[in-house]
């Protein structure tokens, strides 16, 4: 099963941006959003290898080990708007 993450924390101006146009395109009921604050996804990004937010990832929750496993990542706000819904492109397609 795959699921897809925004990672954002509070007062944060680029998360703020990369909501807005995530919405603006339709894709805000794709993905779950974890505030950093909460030390559980803060820990999760970290773990991950990422240092900074905004960062949405699409992870596979059925790996063997139980844990979920990294598929895809795109971290800060200057990607541009095809490659956010290339990004969700499998949920367009189901």
């Amino acid at each position: 099963m795959v699921e897809y993450k925004l990672y954002t924390k509070s007062n944060c101006s680029p998360c703020a941006s990369l909501k807005v146009r995530l919405h603006l395109l339709g894709l805000e009921n794709f993905y779950t959003e974890c505030d950093t604050h909460d030390s559980v996804h803060r820990n999760a990004l970290i773990d991950m290898g990422f240092k900074t937010v905004p960062v949405l990832v699409k992870l596979d929750m059925s790996y063997i080990d139980g844990l979920p496993f990294p598929l895809n990542s795109i971290a800060g706000n200057d990607v541009q708007d095809g490659e956010l819904e290339d990004f969700f492109k499998e949920m367009y397609d189901e």
